[in-house]
């Protein structure tokens, strides 16, 4: 039997902020708003996060840009999850400003949009808190291959096996754990197409709503 170690892969979580492609287009809607509509806009993305943004403010709004209403709440809840985002990692005024900066808004647009992070941050913090719930965290992966090439029945032979070491914090915990998984090539691919969809509806709007208390 052969076996090789991959290199190990880390999560980091960087001061700035990261968004999927659709967060990202959805936001850059903010871009053309003038500094009132865009004012209005971080008011209702607080409601939003209040769970208290109605479909018809969304319609009014829409139908004073002439917009789609589809498009002002998709530009909203990706403004309310930047908002949620920064407050929940205690983004700094700077890498905010930087955030919403490299998303296209103008530095007029920036200062309105960073000052009503700065001004809601701890009540953000607060809804927050009381919607949170305490999941498993990942933070490291190993993997190891092995490969048997031989056996007492078969002098030629080979069957890939991978064995995965998932270090995972428990929550509540300050130590991680080991999670080991060992698959053949056909259950570790399936596997994967698994992670795959579940990653592709995390990145709906639907999913981004919900997303806005358990990450």
């Amino acid at each position: 039997t052969q076996s090789t170690w991959g290199n190990s892969f880390r999560v980091f979580i960087m001061g700035v902020l990261a968004l999927d492609s659709k967060a990202a287009n959805d936001f850059l809607f903010l871009s053309q708003l003038s500094p009132e509509f865009l004012s209005e806009f971080c008011r209702i993305a607080l409601e939003f996060i209040r769970d208290k943004a109605q479909k018809k403010l969304f319609a009014r709004a829409a139908d004073q840009l002439k917009a789609d209403p589809d498009v002002v709440e998709g530009a909203v809840s990706a403004l309310a999850f930047v908002l949620t985002q920064a407050a929940k990692a205690c983004t700094s005024e700077s890498d905010f400003a930087l955030t919403v900066t490299s998303l296209g808004l103008s530095d007029e647009q920036q200062q309105i949009v960073t000052k009503i992070y700065l001004d809601n941050q701890a009540s953000i913090r607060e809804i927050l808190a009381e919607f949170a719930i305490e999941l498993d965290s990942f933070q490291d992966l190993q993997w190891r291959l092995d490969v048997q090439l031989a056996s007492r029945n078969l002098r030629q032979q080979a069957e890939p096996s991978f064995v995965l070491e998932l270090k995972v914090n428990k929550a509540g915990e300050d130590q991680p754990h080991s999670e080991f998984i060992q698959s053949d090539y056909a259950n570790l691919k399936h596997l994967h197409l698994q992670l795959e969809e579940a990653l592709a509806e995390a990145r709906s709007q639907h999913s981004r709503r919900i997303q806005r208390y358990i990450r």
